[in-house]
């Protein structure tokens, strides 16, 4: 799959296709966040309507899930919410449909999705309001529905360098060796999520709370959790320097 450039986007197999059939499935994007990491830039502008490549982040990624069929939104607001308000509306402009959840006070990366309100159990995709990806939401969610998944947590191998000689000890203080510069692969949060709406039966409706504390707890309940290893483009934009990474 190419994009208008030629560029390749995606790759898909033989059991695969490229439907743009709906989806019968809510996207909830959290975008509440003052993006302390993007300043002073975020100073006068919230994080989620900073720029790349002519579009605000969340509207990027809004575009991209419509591709796959994607027309349900829920945005958990908080800071500047005015703003994205303002901008996107209802979401009838870009052909979607977009409906809010603002938080009065900050309720973490996790404590606004206790607030989703379903009468039955619905499958949620969830994803940070900075991640830029060309992750198949399509596959992730097909992934969790036959790992009969109560979340699946989109990961990704990340290599951390050590920028120093570590030093290895035995016992009594001995020096047993000395690492230069050691690196590590570690399998990492993505920033994107597919849960059962069920689930939120265990939270408090409007308690603050982040991601890694609400997944550890269902952990802790016995659930089942899964991961979904993803190999296309991603970025998280989650500073400077990897805006400007993103804007060359």
């Amino acid at each position: 799959v190419v994009n208008s450039k030629k560029k390749i986007i995606d790759i898909l197999g033989k059991n695969q296709n490229i439907s743009k059939k709906k989806l019968d499935y809510e996207m909830i994007i959290v975008a509440g966040g003052k993006g302390t990491r993007l300043m002073p830039m975020t100073k006068k502008i919230l994080k989620a309507l900073v720029r790349v490549h002519g579009k605000p982040i969340l509207e990027t990624l809004i575009l991209k899930a419509k591709t796959e069929g994607m027309h349900n939104f829920t945005l958990l607001t908080c800071h500047m919410h005015d703003k994205i308000y303002k901008y996107f509306a209802n979401g009838k402009k870009m052909g979607v449909n977009i409906k809010y959840i603002r938080e009065k006070i900050p309720l973490g990366t996790a404590g606004g999705i206790t607030k989703v309100n379903f009468k039955e159990n619905k499958i949620l995709v969830i994803t940070n309001c900075d991640i830029i990806t060309q992750l198949n939401y399509a596959n992730l969610i097909n992934f969790h529905k036959t790992s009969r998944n109560q979340v699946t947590i989109a990961s990704r191998f990340y290599r951390l360098s050590n920028p120093y000689g570590v030093i290895k000890l035995g016992k009594s203080e001995g020096v047993l060796k000395i690492d230069e510069k050691p690196s590590e692969n570690n399998l990492i949060s993505a920033g994107v999520y597919v849960i059962n709406s069920r689930i939120l039966k265990y939270f408090k409706k409007g308690k603050k709370i982040d991601m890694t504390d609400f997944i550890n707890y269902l952990i802790s309940k016995n659930l089942k959790i899964g991961t979904y290893p993803i190999h296309e483009n991603w970025t998280d934009i989650g500073n400077i320097n990897d805006l400007k990474k993103f804007r060359v």
